[in-house]
């Protein structure tokens, strides 16, 4: 049995991140990415002001922005300035450019801030950490000056709750002998490697005091290839109609070109999708040696960013989409009457069929119990397993299952047992939601379906986006 240590307790837990923004009203925010956008929008509405915004201060050298970070045209002359003067910082990924504004606010040099007098909040899309340890060698004190994943605020009193910092160790110290177990699940040296380096980030990831770049897990430095190939990636989705012939447009002319020939996907999908595709997250999906005619289970679609993104590395693919959240679902057959080949499903999955309530946080909504629907925040669904999904439909044959949602995976990879084994599918499983499904998942696999395969990946720049992957074993 695989061995993983993990570092000596650590001190804090999101209980923490919540207190300093509820002992804060005026915040800085690090950061001109849509996360850190979106953060802002999140704190304006529970009353706290954000006077502006940062840029990454690890990411030298700092580049003084002539333009707005986001461009509105209202006017012939603001085209003629935008294609005079366009540069990436024009868009949502950039955050080493400082100067004019990013959706209103200022964007300032970190080296010009006074930084006793200021809160900050590290909202970055790229190696938060490195910010975190230029903060650090500047004397600033985690918790009373700064914090980074501000987004855990809203953690507390979740299951999320126990997945990172304090909780998340003193559960691993319960269950260390299961996770030792699930180690040796995997395959590879890399992915063993992997999981444990996952495990000490998570249990680390709060103490900003001491936790230092190299904990990071190896796998984020592929976001600095997302954010190199992002732009080409949004070019070509954006301007799909024209073909190969965008690569030959200059690219201070590829964000009017943009606007000529509209995606079928809005703007915020459209980001999503590039993103997703960019970053290389469902590579493993795409197998050169099986027809390109893929029937996929897409459990999690949200508003269909995912199931947009995996149509277009396998284009004749069949997606059913899975999307129980009304607002989401919503955005989702928008979608899918503009993709053929995407089949959008107002349900969620489970072992079984039933009726039951979602917690709803946006991406982050989650199967409750049926007793909470007269809850606030609360909507009732439909839930279905896999297998009888499949039968109904008369389904002739699944190829790829996809599953992302929030700690709904154990049960619905339960209620798919007989898919699996009688179609062997590509799986790709989220493991990140509670503490026991970094064990449980691939616990469970390795002992019900013994003729697979797992692998583990970590594909995200902060604690999330740890997926077991799993293919049938070759003959």
């Amino acid at each position: 049995m695989t061995s993983i240590s993990l570092p000596t307790a650590p001190h804090h837990c999101v209980r923490d991140i919540r207190k300093f923004l509820e002992e804060n009203t005026e915040f800085y925010i690090m950061g001109t990415g849509l996360f850190a956008q979106r953060q802002r929008q999140w704190l304006e509405s529970i009353g706290k002001k954000v006077t502006g915004f940062l840029g990454h201060p690890s990411t030298l050298p700092l580049v003084k922005s002539p333009l707005r970070h986001r461009v509105y045209f209202s006017s012939l002359v603001d085209i003629v300035k935008f294609l005079d003067l366009c540069e990436e910082q024009c868009d949502v990924l950039s955050e080493r450019y400082i100067g004019d504004h990013f959706y209103g606010l200022p964007v300032l040099d970190p080296d010009s801030i006074d930084w006793e007098a200021i809160r900050v909040l590290v909202c970055l899309e790229y190696r938060p950490i490195d910010a975190v340890s230029w903060l650090r060698k500047r004397g600033l004190r985690s918790y009373e000056h700064y914090i980074a994943f501000p987004e855990m605020a809203n953690w507390v009193d979740t299951p999320w709750e126990n997945a990172v910092g304090l909780p998340f160790y003193e559960y691993w110290k319960a269950h260390q002998a299961e996770y030792e177990s699930a180690v040796d699940s995997f395959d590879d040296d890399s992915s063993r490697g992997f999981f444990a380096k996952v495990m000490r980030f998570r249990a680390k990831a709060l103490d900003f005091e001491s936790i230092q770049t190299e904990d990071e897990p190896q796998s984020f430095d592929a976001w600095g290839s997302a954010v190199a190939n992002y732009f080409e990636t949004k070019d070509h989705l954006a301007a799909r109609k024209m073909g190969g012939i965008v690569s030959l447009i200059p690219r201070k002319w590829r964000r009017l070109v943009e606007y000529a020939f509209p995606s079928r996907l809005s703007r915020g999908t459209l980001h999503r999708v590039a993103w997703i595709l960019s970053s290389r997250m469902f590579d493993h999906l795409v197998e050169t040696n099986k027809e390109s005619e893929r029937i996929i289970i897409d459990c999690g679609a949200f508003e269909g960013e995912t199931s947009a993104a995996i149509q277009r590395l396998l284009p004749s693919s069949e997606i059913y989409a899975f999307e129980p959240l009304t607002n989401a679902f919503d955005r989702l057959t928008e979608l899918s009457k503009l993709n053929p080949g995407i089949h959008a499903i107002k349900m969620g999955t489970w072992d079984s069929s039933g009726v039951s309530s979602l917690r709803i946080a946006g991406e982050g909504s989650r199967v409750g119990s049926a007793a909470e629907v007269d809850n606030p925040g609360e909507q009732e669904i439909r839930l279905i397993s896999i297998d009888e999904f499949v039968e109904n439909k008369k389904i002739g044959r699944v190829d790829i299952i996809k599953m992302n949602i929030e700690g709904a995976e154990l049960p619905s990879l339960k209620g798919a047992r007989r898919t699996i084994d009688s179609f062997h599918p590509l799986l790709s499983i989220c493991a990140e939601h509670q503490p026991s499904d970094m064990w449980q998942i691939p616990t469970y696999l390795k002992a019900t379906h013994a003729d697979y395969s797992l692998s583990f990946k970590h594909l995200g720049p902060h604690i999330w986006s740890s997926y077991v992957l799993a293919r049938q074993k070759r003959v």
